[in-house]
């Protein structure tokens, strides 16, 4: 799934390079921190978030089939 995540991830930003998702499984289900360029946040997150949600719409859905959760996070820094 990482895999999925950073190859949906990659064809967004201008950066591809500067991409890196890191997977931590916890209680509630799995995460996926996603790093990008900090000029590429924008992009990652779309108008009023439209971009970041349908990402986790998709991610959800994928693990869904699974019976697992998951979920996508930016890290800003």
């Amino acid at each position: 799934m990482t895999e999925f995540v950073t190859h949906i991830v990659k064809g967004i930003v201008d950066d591809a390079s500067a991409v890196e998702v890191r997977h931590s499984r916890e209680r509630e289900g799995q995460y996926y921190l996603v790093t990008v360029d900090p000029n590429d946040v924008g992009k990652m997150i779309g108008k009023h978030g439209r971009v970041i949600n349908a990402i986790r719409s998709v991610v959800s859905a994928v693990a869904a089939k699974n019976h697992q959760k998951a979920y996508v996070k930016i890290n800003a820094d």
